[in-house]
Formats: structure tokens, C-alpha cells, sequence
């Protein structure tokens, strides 16, 4: 024998028979039934999500530079690591003195020497738009050198400070003093008489 598991689908609601009849090998069987309901399908529709549109973000503008160059140096910039999440469709550039341009990279002279802010705006699809700056340094090749840092005088290391001595305290010499003898009792005279034989 063996467990056979049959499926079923019920259309409709209601009171249904269910009749099982098994038979064996020996044309003898036995049958079985038992009752079921089928009750209304009461599943819960749920709502469709809503979808919640994010706000754009504006683009990341990034300079890509040197720090120095030199008075009549051809100075490239580039502007291709500026990232958007939308297209970037324009790049505008800055110099610093009173010069400007436009597109991913650019180059530059500058004239005189000194130290010039670049900037560049980006702006994406959207008309969203972002700044980014930095200061380059222009210096004159032909002009004198610039002087020397100053450096401080190093202070010598601090010498020793000598210790004086301890002078010998005087040590006082006794004065001597007279003998002093002890007095012995005077020893009375004694009168001896020699008597004649």
C-alpha cells in the first residue's frame, strides 16, 4: 500500500461528497466519503504600490589642474570627472583674470604672475547646475628668484653652570693649658733620738 494524494479545485462555493473507493488486486474494495465546504473566497485585494518620485539631484562639477605654472604657459584644465545623473550639457569655465570659456577641457594663458581663482559651472539636462574652484599659482620664470625661506638661529644647547667649591670650614686649634699636679699632704718631720749603748 502507499499514500496517494489527489488535487481537486472547487469553482463554487458549497457542501460537496467526497468518495474514495479502492479496490485491490482481487476484485475486492471498499468505499469511504466524507463531506466538505467550500466557503466564499474572501482574499484581501491589496492597493497597488505608489511609487515615490525622488527629487533630481544636481551634478558634481570637479576641476582637474595643475596648482603652479609659469607666465605664458599653455595651462589645460579638463572638466571630464564632473558626474551627473542626468547628461552634463554645458561646461563654463573661469579663469581668474577677467578671461572665460566653455567646454570639457580647456586651456589657458595667463600674463602676469600671481595667484588666480578657476572655477567651473556645470549644468545637466534638468538646468540643474553646480560650482567647483580652486587657486593656481602663476609664477615668473625670468624674475628673481624668490628669497630664501628665513630660518630661525638654532640656540645652543645650554652649558653646564659650574658649582663652586665648598670652602673648608676652619676647624678651631685648642689653646693649651698649664699642667695642673695634684697637691700632696705635707708629711709631718720625725723626731728620731739616737739613745748612747
Amino acid at each position: 500500500g502507499g499514500n496517494l494524494v489527489v488535487n481537486h479545485t472547487y469553482k463554487q462555493p458549497g457542501d460537496y461528497t467526497v468518495q474514495l473507493t479502492l479496490e485491490n488486486d482481487i476484485n475486492q474494495n471498499d468505499t469511504t466519503s466524507w463531506s466538505v465546504t467550500i466557503d466564499p473566497a474572501t482574499a484581501t485585494i491589496l492597493p497597488a504600490p505608489t511609487a515615490t518620485a525622488q527629487p533630481a539631484q544636481p551634478p558634481v562639477a570637479q576641476i582637474n589642474g595643475p596648482t603652479q605654472a609659469e607666465v605664458g604657459e599653455t595651462v589645460v584644465f579638463d572638466g571630464g570627472y564632473s558626474q551627473a545623473d542626468s547628461p552634463i550639457v554645458s561646461f563654463e569655465w573661469g579663469f581668474g583674470d577677467g578671461q572665460t570659456a566653455t567646454g570639457m577641457g580647456v586651456t589657458h594663458v595667463y600674463g602676469a604672475p600671481g595667484t588666480y581663482n578657476v572655477t567651473l559651472t556645470v549644468t545637466d539636462q534638468n538646468g540643474l547646475s553646480e560650482t567647483d574652484s580652486y587657486d593656481i599659482d602663476i609664477i615668473d620664470a625670468n624674475g628673481p628668484p624668490p628669497p630664501p625661506p628665513t630660518q630661525e638661529p638654532t640656540p645652543a644647547p645650554d652649558e653646564p653652570t659650574p658649582t663652586a667649591a665648598p670652602e673648608p670650614e676652619p676647624t678651631a686649634t685648642p689653646e693649651p693649658q698649664p699642667e695642673t699636679r695634684p697637691l700632696l699632704p705635707a708629711t709631718p718631720p720625725t723626731a728620731a733620738i739616737d739613745a748612747p749603748a
